[in-house]
């Protein structure tokens, strides 16, 4: 995530004008900006939240964002003109069975501690408002 986090910061800055601000590089090409916000949110992580909270938060973060992207079968098969594009052997199985494992895993790591999935989706709703806020106008 060091590497692929500053350039996704930089893509979201070229590919929605209203982050112009987070595509800024230095003169070798790398993602400056994106780099300090990331250091920067680490700092954050650091400072205010113990090294197994970091690892429950990111591991829960990361869990809902693949479930998400997974549940996304579901739909491009149903709006896309040829069904037959989005094959997935044995479907509709493995991405039902990939998304209440890791339902599962996502209950079981915050059972104990409840405030993980309330941070996990603190930061999804930050970024849908980022999401709304930046539009798709411009690209």
């Amino acid at each position: 995530m060091t590497i692929a986090g500053p350039r996704v910061l930089e893509a979201m800055g070229e590919d929605y004008p209203k982050l112009r601000f987070l595509s800024g590089k230095n003169r070798f090409g790398m993602p400056f900006t994106g780099m300090l916000i990331q250091t920067g949110w680490a700092l954050v992580l650091v400072l205010f939240s113990s090294f197994k909270e970091i690892v429950q938060y990111i591991s829960v973060s990361l869990s809902l964002s693949a479930l998400l992207t997974v549940a996304g079968i579901f739909i491009l098969r149903k709006s896309a003109s040829d069904p037959g594009a989005f094959r997935v052997p044995f479907y509709p199985w493995p991405p039902v069975i990939f998304i209440i494992t890791t339902l599962w895993m996502i209950v079981f790591a915050t059972a104990n501690d409840y405030q993980i999935i309330l941070y996990t989706l603190g930061t999804l709703v930050m970024g849908t408002v980022l999401y709304l806020f930046a539009g798709r106008s411009g690209v």
